[in-house]
């Protein structure tokens, strides 16, 4: 299954999912991307990348960006979200979802607390849609058994994969030329298999690939992208 479809069955079906992938990869600009394509009014989003915290710090990052009131004790501050969550789904008919970044450098006591925050009504339901978002890394952390709670949560696991197939990769590339303007490539297929070979396949090795071409083909009056040029941009990155 494709991760537009995970985040509408995971919608459709409210739980936690777990999206994970090599750093620059793109994890959470796609789930943004799809994320616009959702319905406002059924649904609000809530993205939180600072997540290098203690467990009752994050839950007042939580509450501070959902407009309850932050309290000392965590006991009242749990009350105080979960009320609104609740409000939100069964007053207003909205689904709070929530996309959490970074999600490896996540505190252990939070993530040993975060299954224990989410029992809504002794578990009969889920009120909330839950996408924890990091570097491969946090599939092995979540295999360890005090995360045992919160792995059996988990309804949706995707790890997002670097684009290997050549075809595919270069309608990647159409892709974001036309997005920018630009319905013509300004680099022939040799170009494009050279870019594929240094990149890897991750997006934003692409990107920077590209963009530090474009600039030398730019300064040397190049309407497309020699190969001279293509091999001088990757030969200056890092």
């Amino acid at each position: 299954m494709n991760l537009q479809k995970e985040c509408y069955t995971i919608l459709i079906t409210p739980g936690i999912g777990v999206l994970t992938g090599e750093y620059g990869l793109g994890k959470t600009a796609a789930l943004r991307t799809i994320m616009k394509t959702i319905d406002k009014n059924q649904y609000t989003f809530t993205y939180i990348a600072d997540t290098n915290y203690g467990r009752n710090e994050f839950y007042r990052i939580m509450a501070k960006t959902l407009g309850v009131e932050v309290t000392h004790k965590r006991s009242d501050l749990w009350n105080n979200i979960r009320s609104h969550l609740i409000r939100e789904r069964r007053d207003r008919k909205v689904l709070p979802v929530f996309i959490i970044d970074e999600a490896h450098q996540l505190h252990r006591d939070f993530l040993t607390d975060l299954s224990s925050f989410l029992n809504f009504n002794y578990d009969s339901e889920d009120l909330l849609t839950l996408w924890l978002v990091g570097h491969t890394e946090f599939l092995q952390r979540l295999s360890n058994e005090r995360f045992g709670a919160i792995r059996s949560r988990v309804r949706i696991l995707h790890e997002m994969q670097p684009i290997k197939d050549f075809q595919m990769f270069k309608e990647f590339i159409k892709h974001g030329f036309k997005v920018e303007g630009l319905p013509k490539l300004p680099i022939g297929d040799t170009g494009i298999r050279t870019i594929l070979n240094c990149s890897n396949g991750v997006p934003r090795k692409v990107h920077n690939i590209i963009v530090n071409a474009l600039e030398l083909a730019y300064q040397n009056d190049e309407s497309v992208i020699s190969e001279d040029t293509l091999d001088h941009a990757i030969m200056t990155m890092p």
